[in-house]
């Protein structure tokens, strides 16, 4: 169950809702979620289980962000992302990458940002076209993960 008790009109709700709905197509335009050569029963499966969960962590993520009035660092964010990817990863026939995580939660932070609803988050939609520009910033990005990761 979303906990949307934080959502006192319609306006508020719709601007969440289309918030939810641009991040979880952002995270899945370029990186496939299905894994290749399922049953359409899987899929259906998969799906309504993807669509169920997806947006209640998400919801849960911009809660704790909330709850801390915007005042998180990097790696809070980073673990929010981690914390996804990890709860997403049981769902079978779906291949949930730190990728969908990442991108998902950012661009829902930046779009509730964008209409005013929360402060400024720290971290933005980072693609592989960026990173690949930005060698050092990959690496260091890499080492950050892999820090966090290893906790």
């Amino acid at each position: 169950m979303i906990n949307t008790s934080y959502i006192i009109d319609d306006r508020k709700l719709f601007i969440y809702e289309m918030a939810l709905r641009n991040a979880m197509a952002s995270a899945t335009r370029r990186n496939r979620l299905y894994k290749k050569g399922i049953t359409n029963e899987e899929y259906r499966k998969a799906y309504n289980e993807v669509y169920d969960l997806w947006p209640a962590l998400l919801y849960s993520s911009v809660n704790e962000y909330i709850e801390h009035e915007g005042k998180v660092n990097i790696n809070f964010m980073v673990r929010q992302v981690v914390s996804l990817k990890d709860k997403m990863s049981h769902i079978e026939n779906i291949e949930f990458k730190l990728s969908h995580a990442q991108k998902s939660l950012s661009v829902f932070l930046k779009y509730l940002w964008c209409y005013g609803v929360i402060v400024e988050p720290p971290i933005c939609p980072i693609d592989a076209k960026v990173l690949g520009k930005l060698s050092n910033v990959n690496h260091y990005l890499r080492t950050l993960f892999g820090q966090i990761l290893m906790k």
